[in-house]
């Protein structure tokens, strides 16, 4: 052989070497295909409507009551920024894992049995610190924990190479849930807009999800600064079986919301609920009530404290010798909206009995209670205002 036909045998070479790849894909796709079939074979006979109604119910309709839709979901849980996503994902594991009530107040039906999580924000310093403030019992339920933030390679599922390496990983450590937080550095990976290309990520993922086996998994992804739903297209969101949300409240930034808006199968959604965090324990629990209840509650207590105070100025006013404010002239002085300046009062007078309402002809009257008024009152106590009412957040997650 010369060296004018070297290359040529090279190049036959490779032809050769790419021509039985191509072969062996092909054999792999007619197989797949035959699998296939024999899938939908299983499913050529379809019951009668009293065979169908005949079969009993799945024990029940959701894995984590009204938030979690059994036999196999998609859930997103959208944040803002700082509002204590990793501490609500942290409680989530313990929960699957534990079968501890969700934020104390979604009951667990169904425990993870091989949970794996890919965390893209956090090293492996910061991930294992976080998971183990939880104190996880069954921690044999967390089958496997990628601290993905140094390793861009592996977010890229639009690489055939890497989505096939995460279906056999995933498979051989048994997934049967996977949590992905969060979605924004797979994004930039992949070099998708995540205002207009977030479904070129849904379908690997999706795809990933079906290869391996996995039915349920969390993905969860960031809100605008200035706005309260998930970046990004509406893709997402249809993708999704429920859509959960964690807020912080602009008037009061030490507060956080959780919500479920949308979850497939519930009967209402979960409404906005402030959450309140235990530091000694690292755990949240939903308290209930949105924020503008607890904006109108701190408005009415505010104003019931001063309305104590302008009772409390009349009974040291030496001209008032009843110690009475008519109500003109105590809505006057409080100030603010008389709405809330009533129900303020009807708090003190029918609730906390801290003040005492008169009628006097068509006048009502008003003063402060004997025992907050006059310390020679037998079981009397010298009047003093009422120390403001703590806030249900008893501490700030992060």
């Amino acid at each position: 052989m010369t060296d004018d036909t070297a290359p040529d045998a090279e190049f036959e070479r490779e032809v050769a070497k790419r021509q039985m790849y191509l072969l062996a894909d092909r054999e792999a796709r007619r197989r797949l295909a035959a699998a296939d079939t024999e899938d939908l074979d299983l499913l050529a006979a379809f019951p009668t409507l009293d065979e169908f109604l005949a079969q009993e119910d799945t024990p029940s309709r959701f894995r984590i009551e009204g938030l979690w839709p059994s036999g196999g979901a998609k859930i997103m849980c959208a944040a803002q920024a700082k509002t204590g996503k990793t501490t609500l994902n942290m409680n989530l594991i313990r929960s699957l894992a534990d079968g501890d009530a969700f934020l104390d107040s979604f009951e667990v039906h169904e425990r993870a049995q091989r949970i794996v999580v890919m965390d893209n924000e956090m090293n492996e310093d910061m991930l294992r610190y976080w998971i183990r403030l939880q104190k996880i019992r069954n921690t044999s339920a967390v089958a496997g924990v990628a601290a993905l933030r140094d390793k861009p390679r592996l977010l890229d599922l639009g690489n055939d190479r890497v989505r096939e390496f995460w279906v056999h990983r995933l498979r051989d450590l048994g997934c049967d849930l996977l949590i992905f937080d969060c979605l924004k550095p797979a994004l930039d990976v992949m070099g998708l807009d995540e205002n207009h290309e977030i479904g070129k990520f849904l379908a690997p993922f999706s795809q990933l999800l079906a290869d391996a086996g996995i039915g349920d998994v969390i993905v969860y992804h960031h809100m605008g600064h200035n706005n309260e739903r998930a970046r990004g297209d509406s893709t997402l969101v249809g993708w999704t079986d429920a859509n959960l949300k964690l807020i912080r409240d602009q008037m009061n930034p030490e507060d956080r919301y959780f919500s479920a808006p949308d979850v497939r199968g519930a009967q209402q959604p979960v409404g906005e609920g402030l959450l309140s965090f235990n530091p000694a324990t690292q755990r949240l629990s939903y308290a209930g009530g949105d924020r503008i209840q607890t904006h109108e509650d701190g408005v009415v207590e505010d104003r019931a404290t001063r309305i104590l105070e302008v009772l409390a100025e009349a009974v040291a006013d030496a001209k008032n010798d009843t110690n009475t404010l008519n109500r003109t002239a105590l809505y006057r002085a409080v100030g603010g909206k008389d709405e809330t300046t009533k129900k303020a009062l009807d708090i003190l007078i029918d609730t906390r009995k801290q003040v005492i309402r008169e009628s006097v002809g068509r006048a009502l009257l008003y003063k402060l209670a004997p025992k907050a008024n006059d310390p020679t009152d037998m079981g009397a106590e010298p009047y003093t205002l009422p120390a403001p009412m703590p806030s249900p957040a008893a501490g700030r997650a992060s």
